[in-house]
């Protein structure tokens, strides 16, 4: 068993569930879900390596939701309500929970999917118009400034540009355009610039796109249905598919190290919980257990708590 795979099976949300010691390095988990299945509202977890009971990153009865980790594992992006109109904004905190601060926010708009560059210094989300019939993508600078679209090219509507996903180097987005319900994968420079298109489905859509940490592949989801998403790989020099997971697979998140991705999924009819799987397949690891629906899955490496 690798050494992340250990330490995944250390960091779970069941209960009843015990694991081997971890080897380093270890990582946490940090992801969104409900206090308790009576809650309405999402909030931020920590799963600390080793322990058995995730805690409440932001602190308790703070919503929060759609987090993201940068690839430096400092700092994690999120969407929370703006306080005094309660309509959405983008938040930043440190991955211990601490420096919380609201980045950006337009009464009117809907934001979703924000994203941190490598180091955590821009932030890139999808914007809908009013009519939430389009979406551009844009980005921030951490400090909420310089806020502007990167995708601007016009079509009919409606058309969307949603899910970014920075490269490892920092100079692309990967993203997922089309028509709603017919999305296919691109890539934009994050300067601007032409949209290259790297997938576009007969049917169905490819989106929720995640880099390998060596910028090689993609792992993205297809949806067929709203009951039918499977997770799977893209090698961008080949073309080359990898379906990893076929059943109700979101959130793929690809380990820093780069031999598991996590995701969320549901089984039965049962809320979502988080596995992992190797990016070469074989059988999906289930890493939670409970009554609430687990998502959006990040892993931030236990050592970064100890750098800032």
């Amino acid at each position: 068993m690798s050494a992340l795979l250990v330490a995944a099976l250390a960091a779970t949300a069941c209960r009843d569930t015990t694991a081997p010691q971890a080897e380093a390095p270890a990582y946490d988990l940090i992801f969104e879900s409900t206090a308790s299945p009576l809650e309405n509202q999402s909030q931020l977890f920590r799963l600390a390596n080793g322990a058995t009971t995730p805690v409440p990153l932001l602190g308790a009865g703070q919503y929060a939701a759609q987090p993201k980790v940068s690839a430096d594992g400092r700092w994690v992006v999120f969407m929370a309500p703006e306080p005094s109109s309660l309509e959405d904004a983008v938040w930043l905190a440190r991955t211990d929970g601490t420096m919380r601060r609201q980045v950006f926010a337009s009464l009117g708009s809907a934001l979703l999917r924000p994203a941190p560059s490598p180091d955590g210094s821009r932030i890139a989300f999808q914007m809908y118009d009013e009519s939430m019939s389009f979406s551009r993508i844009w980005i921030v600078d951490a400090n909420g400034t310089n806020a502007h679209a990167i995708t601007t090219a016009t079509h009919d509507a409606p058309y969307v540009h949603v899910a970014p996903a920075w490269s490892p180097d920092g100079s692309k987005l990967a993203m997922a355009v089309g028509t709603p319900g017919n999305l296919g994968l691109a890539i934009v420079s994050v300067d601007g610039g032409a949209v290259t298109t790297l997938t576009q489905p007969t049917s169905g859509s490819d989106t929720e796109p995640s880099w390998s940490p060596d910028g090689s592949h993609l792992v993205f989801v297809h949806s067929a249905t709203p009951a039918q998403a499977d997770v799977i790989t893209l090698d961008l020099a080949t073309g080359e598919r990898r379906t990893l997971y076929t059943g109700n697979g979101r959130h793929p998140a690809w380990s820093p190290a780069g031999n598991l991705i996590a995701f969320s999924a549901r089984l039965n009819g049962e809320p979502n919980e988080l596995f992992v799987i190797s990016p070469s397949g074989g059988t999906a690891q289930r890493i939670t257990t409970n009554e609430v629906a687990d998502r959006h899955p990040n892993w931030v490496p236990r050592r970064m708590y100890a750098l800032d």
